[in-house]
């Protein structure tokens, strides 16, 4: 049987040593990593800063311009209003036609999903646009007709969702991204989204009749948009009645 000379026994061992060392070191600080990223936060609490970022907002009217394509085929462009009362009251006046969302939003509201309606899920944490950010999955506890699925990507520095991607069976997609601007104190209203997806344009659109056709188009997984929201004006004491029909 081969034997390595005695002074090279002792260098073998000694890497050896070495190398089981560094792995149980690094196990341990790859667990420590873990154990302080679960105590972080939970999603709950994370709910509640993002409503403490926007406890200053009541409701708000913004201007509203959206270009869209399907593939490389430019849709018209269109101009409009948006009106919105927290939580889930939103309106469009695109030229002379009303538009109320069938699911009640432009861009997810935090007050939503504080209610005993929904299931949240902390899944961890990445990096998006330089900063950390949280990522929470949000799900309807009982099938109905809002029976949204959720994912948000949440700005740990604004407690704002700068990312989601929301589907409906049967009905759709959307992925998109979102800039903000504080129009006033803890109150942030968004200035961009732009995504992927049809749901939030099929959303707009009348669940019958002619509008049920063009939400069949929009429902294509090709579908681009952009949505850019100006000229804000922030609690103008939007009341319910203001959203019926």
């Amino acid at each position: 049987m081969f034997k390595l000379p005695r002074s090279k026994q002792k260098v073998h061992l000694s890497w050896m040593l070495i190398l089981f060392l560094s792995l149980v070191l690094n196990q341990r600080v790859f667990a420590h990593s873990l154990t302080e990223q679960n105590l972080d936060y939970s999603a709950t609490e994370i709910i509640q800063n993002m409503l403490n970022a926007q406890s200053g907002l009541k409701d708000f009217h913004a201007k509203v311009k959206l270009t869209a394509r399907i593939g490389f085929i430019p849709l018209l462009p269109l101009s409009g209003d948006i009106y919105s009362k927290r939580p889930s009251q939103v309106k469009a006046v695109i030229g002379e036609i009303l538009f109320l969302p069938q699911y009640r939003f432009i861009f997810p509201d935090p007050l939503q999903f504080a209610s005993s309606r929904y299931t949240l899920k902390l899944v961890g944490t990445t990096e998006l646009e330089g900063q950390k950010v949280y990522i929470i999955d949000v799900s309807s506890k009982e099938e109905s007709e809002e029976n949204l699925n959720m994912r948000f990507w949440i700005s740990s520095k604004s407690w704002l969702i700068i990312k989601s991607d929301m589907s409906v069976p049967g009905m759709g997609r959307t992925v998109m991204q979102a800039k903000y601007i504080q129009a006033a104190p803890n109150a942030w209203i968004p200035t961009e989204l732009k995504g992927e997806g049809g749901l939030l344009l099929a959303n707009l659109l009348p669940p019958s009749g002619f509008g049920k056709l063009l939400s069949k188009v929009a429902l294509t997984d090709d579908l681009h948009f952009q949505m850019e929201l100006s000229k804000h004006q922030v609690n103008i004491g939007l009341t319910d009645s203001y959203f019926l029909k």
